[in-house]
């Protein structure tokens, strides 16, 4: 994609917003400022599958990333979500599953349980995982605990777990982890061990 592209999608976002009254001069603006209204989530909605360019995408995704696109926003990003990947725009996936980790409602679940499985979405899945644990539902433990051994998806896999919040029988599948190479995931096998001992 271009630069003429970034440019005229961004500024169509920015009058598109500027008719529920917020004044940006890029969606930008909007995703640092966290001035995010509710009149302007059907627009942004109706805007992204429209849009090319894979930053003024992203920008839409994470000025979306927001309690204020719930639940009206689940579908919209997990379908960029999909659209992401099938371009090979990871950055963007990631994005739109950090959104869903906040937007994320119980619909969703099937295809959330999917799509983390798929390995060849590398990191791209991480909020994914955390999204199944914004949704509690319990159906996610199972799954989640599959994925600790997916080094992927495995932090995230623990904090999608601390969300639901399950029982001692995750005990044994969690402790090798005190033990893993990278610090923030021992801190989170140890503080998620902490809320079920």
């Amino acid at each position: 994609m271009n630069a003429e592209t970034l440019k005229s999608e961004d500024e169509l976002v920015a009058r598109a917003l500027l008719t529920v009254g917020l004044q940006v001069n890029s969606v930008y603006d909007l995703v640092n400022s966290k001035l995010l209204r509710p009149e302007a989530v059907p627009l942004l909605l109706e805007l992204l599958p429209t849009l090319r360019h894979p930053r003024i995408r992203e920008g839409v995704v994470r000025a979306l990333t927001d309690k204020a696109a719930r639940p009206a926003g689940a579908l919209p990003i997990l379908g960029e979500y999909k659209r992401a990947v099938t371009e090979g725009a990871m950055g963007l996936a990631w994005a739109a599953g950090n959104a869903l980790a906040v937007v994320a409602d119980p619909t969703l679940f099937d295809e959330l349980v999917r799509l983390v499985r798929i390995k060849e979405h590398g990191i791209a899945r991480q909020m994914l995982a955390v999204a199944l644990g914004t949704i509690r539902d319990p159906r996610a433990i199972p799954v989640l605990v599959e994925l600790l051994h997916d080094e992927d998806v495995v932090g995230h896999a623990l904090i999608g777990l601390s969300r639901l919040r399950p029982g001692r029988e995750i005990q044994a599948a969690v402790e090798p982890l005190l033990s893993h190479p990278v610090a923030w995931i021992r801190k989170e096998a140890k503080k998620l061990l902490q809320k079920v001992a």
